[in-house]
Protein backbone atom coordinates (compact mmCIF):
# COMPACT_ATOMS: atom_id res chain seq x y z
CA UNK A 1 0.00 0.00 0.00
CA UNK A 2 1.76 3.24 -0.98
CA UNK A 3 -0.25 5.07 1.91
CA UNK A 4 2.40 3.69 3.95
CA UNK A 5 5.37 4.37 2.18
CA UNK A 6 3.81 8.13 2.21
CA UNK A 7 3.13 8.20 6.18
CA UNK A 8 6.50 7.00 6.78
CA UNK A 9 8.44 9.71 4.60
CA UNK A 10 6.27 12.14 6.16
CA UNK A 11 7.44 10.48 9.94
CA UNK A 12 11.21 10.55 8.55
CA UNK A 13 10.36 14.77 8.12
CA UNK A 14 8.35 15.29 12.00
CA UNK A 15 11.22 17.18 13.56
CA UNK A 16 11.08 19.64 10.86
CA UNK A 17 7.55 19.94 9.71
CA UNK A 18 5.91 19.42 13.10
CA UNK A 19 3.46 17.09 11.62
CA UNK A 20 3.52 13.03 12.43
CA UNK A 21 1.05 10.31 11.85
CA UNK A 22 0.60 6.98 13.90
CA UNK A 23 -1.08 3.89 12.51
CA UNK A 24 -3.39 2.58 15.36
CA UNK A 25 -2.94 -1.62 15.31
CA UNK A 26 -4.73 -3.62 12.82
CA UNK A 27 -8.30 -4.47 13.39
CA UNK A 28 -8.90 -7.49 15.42
CA UNK A 29 -10.91 -10.83 14.90
CA UNK A 30 -13.94 -9.51 16.97
CA UNK A 31 -13.85 -5.98 15.25
CA UNK A 32 -13.97 -7.11 11.87
CA UNK A 33 -16.76 -9.51 13.26
CA UNK A 34 -18.00 -6.36 14.50
CA UNK A 35 -18.10 -4.51 11.36
CA UNK A 36 -19.46 -7.24 8.82
CA UNK A 37 -22.27 -7.72 11.58
CA UNK A 38 -22.85 -4.00 11.18
CA UNK A 39 -22.57 -3.33 7.85
CA UNK A 40 -22.93 -7.15 6.18
CA UNK A 41 -20.82 -9.11 3.94
CA UNK A 42 -21.15 -5.69 1.49
CA UNK A 43 -18.83 -3.84 3.51
CA UNK A 44 -16.23 -2.58 1.02
CA UNK A 45 -13.38 -4.60 0.47
CA UNK A 46 -10.57 -1.59 0.08
CA UNK A 47 -12.01 -0.88 3.36
CA UNK A 48 -10.99 -4.32 4.95
CA UNK A 49 -8.07 -3.91 3.84
CA UNK A 50 -7.31 -1.14 5.27
CA UNK A 51 -8.12 -2.12 8.54
CA UNK A 52 -6.17 -5.40 8.60
CA UNK A 53 -3.18 -3.14 7.95
CA UNK A 54 -4.08 -0.53 10.42
CA UNK A 55 -6.81 0.25 12.27
CA UNK A 56 -7.36 3.94 11.63
CA UNK A 57 -4.81 6.87 11.69
CA UNK A 58 -3.81 9.31 13.90
CA UNK A 59 -2.86 12.76 13.35
CA UNK A 60 -0.31 14.46 15.57
CA UNK A 61 1.54 17.99 15.72
CA UNK A 62 3.89 19.41 17.74
CA UNK A 63 3.52 21.87 19.88
CA UNK A 64 6.19 22.86 22.28
CA UNK A 65 8.47 19.74 23.15
CA UNK A 66 4.77 17.50 23.05
CA UNK A 67 3.43 15.83 20.35
CA UNK A 68 -0.49 16.94 20.84
CA UNK A 69 -3.33 14.37 18.77
CA UNK A 70 -5.12 16.75 16.39
CA UNK A 71 -7.11 14.78 14.61
CA UNK A 72 -8.24 11.35 13.72
CA UNK A 73 -7.05 11.18 10.32
CA UNK A 74 -9.18 8.09 9.50
CA UNK A 75 -11.45 6.44 11.65
CA UNK A 76 -11.02 3.22 13.89
CA UNK A 77 -13.34 0.64 12.68
CA UNK A 78 -14.99 0.91 16.38
CA UNK A 79 -15.94 5.07 15.51
CA UNK A 80 -17.38 3.69 12.07
CA UNK A 81 -19.63 1.92 13.25
CA UNK A 82 -20.74 4.29 15.98
CA UNK A 83 -20.66 6.67 13.81
CA UNK A 84 -23.37 4.84 11.58
CA UNK A 85 -25.50 3.68 14.30
CA UNK A 86 -25.42 7.71 15.75
CA UNK A 87 -25.67 10.21 13.11
CA UNK A 88 -24.96 8.60 9.25
CA UNK A 89 -27.10 5.99 8.35
CA UNK A 90 -29.43 8.76 6.38
CA UNK A 91 -27.58 8.57 3.39
CA UNK A 92 -28.03 5.19 2.14
CA UNK A 93 -25.06 3.11 0.74
CA UNK A 94 -22.23 5.40 2.26
CA UNK A 95 -20.08 4.39 4.72
CA UNK A 96 -18.37 7.10 6.85
CA UNK A 97 -14.65 6.78 8.37
CA UNK A 98 -13.25 10.26 8.26
CA UNK A 99 -13.60 13.95 7.99
CA UNK A 100 -11.70 16.58 7.34
CA UNK A 101 -11.93 18.57 10.71
CA UNK A 102 -14.20 20.92 9.71
CA UNK A 103 -17.45 20.01 9.32
CA UNK A 104 -17.26 18.13 6.20
CA UNK A 105 -17.03 13.95 6.58
CA UNK A 106 -15.48 11.14 4.26
CA UNK A 107 -17.61 8.08 3.25
CA UNK A 108 -17.00 5.05 0.35
CA UNK A 109 -19.42 3.76 -1.82
CA UNK A 110 -20.65 0.34 -0.76
CA UNK A 111 -21.06 -0.43 -4.28
CA UNK A 112 -18.79 1.45 -6.06
CA UNK A 113 -16.03 1.93 -3.29
CA UNK A 114 -15.81 5.34 -4.47
CA UNK A 115 -14.87 8.07 -2.30
CA UNK A 116 -16.90 10.95 -1.03
CA UNK A 117 -16.90 14.11 1.09
CA UNK A 118 -20.40 15.39 2.41
CA UNK A 119 -20.95 18.64 2.61
CA UNK A 120 -23.65 18.31 5.44
CA UNK A 121 -25.31 22.01 5.20
CA UNK A 122 -25.76 21.68 1.75
CA UNK A 123 -26.32 17.64 1.98
CA UNK A 124 -24.38 17.19 -1.10
CA UNK A 125 -21.97 14.74 -2.17
CA UNK A 126 -18.52 15.17 -4.33
CA UNK A 127 -16.80 11.96 -5.56
CA UNK A 128 -13.19 12.96 -4.55
CA UNK A 129 -11.14 9.65 -5.39
CA UNK A 130 -12.39 6.13 -7.37
CA UNK A 131 -10.73 4.30 -4.58
CA UNK A 132 -9.61 4.72 -0.88
CA UNK A 133 -6.11 3.96 -1.48
CA UNK A 134 -6.09 6.72 -4.13
CA UNK A 135 -7.80 9.15 -1.94
CA UNK A 136 -5.75 8.81 1.17
CA UNK A 137 -2.30 9.45 -1.24
CA UNK A 138 -3.98 12.47 -2.26
CA UNK A 139 -5.36 13.44 0.89
CA UNK A 140 -2.47 13.23 2.69
CA UNK A 141 -0.32 14.63 0.31
CA UNK A 142 -2.78 18.06 -0.20
CA UNK A 143 -4.31 17.19 -3.56
CA UNK A 144 -7.58 17.00 -2.69
CA UNK A 145 -8.85 20.15 -1.05
CA UNK A 146 -11.83 20.69 0.74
Amino acid sequence: MKILQILEEINLLSETTGQQYKLLPTITQKEEIDLLAVFGVDFPQDMLKLYKEFNGIDEYMKMAEAWVLIHHFVWSSTRVIEEYKNLMPQIQGKIFFADAGNGESFCIDRQSQSVFVWYPIENELRELAKTVDTFLEKWIVGEIKI
